[in-house]
Formats: C-alpha cells, structure tokens, sequence
C-alpha cells in the first residue's frame, strides 16, 4: 500500500519526466543533425565522382532526417507545454489553497467577533 502523494510533489515527479525525455529528445535531435550533415558531405563527394543514383538516395535520406528532426521540435514543444501547464496548475491550487485557509480565519475571526458581543 502506498500513501497518496502530495499533488505538489507528483506534479514536480512528472516535471522531472518531461525534462527527462525533453532532454532524450535533443540528443537525439543533435545526432540526427551530425548524421545530416555527414550525409551531406557524402552527397557532395558523390555528386563530385558523377554517381547521381547513390547521390538521389542519400538526398532523399536528407530529407527524411529532416522530417523526423521537425516531428521531434514539435513533440519537444508539446512537451515543454505540458510542463508549463503543470506549473500554472501548481500555482492555481497553491492559490486555491491559500484562499481556502484565508476563508477559514476569516470565518473563524467572523466567530470570535459573535462570541464577543
């Protein structure tokens, strides 16, 4: 049996994932841009030994790199905006909370001013 996190502590817990795979996301997004641009390097030796097959193929594996590289900026983005709304939640329930306690010695002083009458 495990206690009930604090909400507080679990949105810091799934924080930390996001950042977690966030930072996965841009290594991966850093080796695709070494692969590119070694692909690239190729491309143009080819295309200087006169092999336009070879060169057509890696071409086309360029623009494929660069296609996964944009699906992961934007599953990035997504990410980075889970993580921004988890931390506008967090601070919408921490005022909650606030208002909550605040309302309670409100009512409580509201008592000590009856008793006193």
């Amino acid at each position: 049996f495990q206690k009930k996190k604090d909400p507080a502590e679990q949105i810091k817990e799934w924080k930390r994932g996001i950042s977690k795979e966030v930072r996965h996301m841009d290594r991966e997004i850093k080796a695709l841009e070494r692969e590119e641009a070694k692909m690239a390097k190729e491309c143009k030796d080819l295309a200087k030994k006169d092999q336009k097959q070879a060169c057509m193929i890696l071409a086309k594996e360029i623009v494929r790199a660069r296609k996964a590289k944009e699906g992961m900026y934007k599953s990035r983005a997504v990410m980075n905006n889970m993580s921004m709304q988890l931390a506008a939640n967090l601070a919408l329930t921490k005022a909650a909370g606030c208002m909550q306690k605040s309302a309670e010695v409100m009512g409580a002083m509201n008592d000590m001013m009856k008793i006193g009458e």
